[in-house]
């Protein structure tokens, strides 16, 4: 499937491409990659999916679409963190570059919704990310993030107070407290 998967991506890729006198038509590429993204996640295949999910991000930034684009982003980041669980379940052993990639997902979905002036949906994925590296017992960058979400928590005093709590427990499990 690997093969074929990445056959079929770089053929919509090729599709794409301007042509002389000729917009590219972003919609029917944006309708096949969707296509096969799903196709991918019902598979399992979350990698590849989350990669098809931000092409179709691509699309919906080219349509000029922003809260498409920051919910389709979102969703590949999604599949990028489920890759990860995955991965520390099943003992597959180089889980940093999918950490990467779903860290790097994560906060690219965040400035779109920063961008689109959604500063609770940033919280919530910040969040979202800051829950994840805890449960993978990376309390430094969990703590991170759930700092930078009571930033933006300021209109919401008691969501604020319980992210203040989870960063009191991330220093309480790094031992500074």
């Amino acid at each position: 499937m690997e093969l074929a998967y990445w056959e079929s991506y770089k053929a919509i890729a090729q599709k794409l491409k301007k042509r002389f006198m000729r917009k590219p038509k972003y919609d029917v590429a944006r309708d096949e990659y969707m296509h096969l993204a799903r196709e991918l996640k019902k598979e399992g295949a979350h990698q590849p999916a989350a990669l098809c999910f931000l092409a179709v991000a691509r699309c919906q930034e080219a349509m000029a679409n922003n809260t498409a684009m920051a919910k389709y982003t979102h969703e590949a980041a999604r599949l990028y963190i489920s890759s990860v669980q995955y991965d520390v379940y099943s003992a597959y052993l180089p889980l940093a570059d999918c950490i990467v990639d779903a860290t790097n997902t994560y906060l690219l979905a965040v400035s779109m919704y920063l961008n689109i002036r959604k500063p609770s949906l940033a919280s919530t994925l910040l969040l979202e990310l800051a829950g994840t590296l805890y449960d993978l017992q990376l309390f430094e960058e969990a703590m991170l993030y759930y700092r930078k979400a009571h930033t933006l928590q300021q209109h919401t005093p008691l969501v604020a107070l319980a992210t203040l709590q989870r960063v009191a427990s991330c220093l309480i499990a790094l031992g500074e407290w």
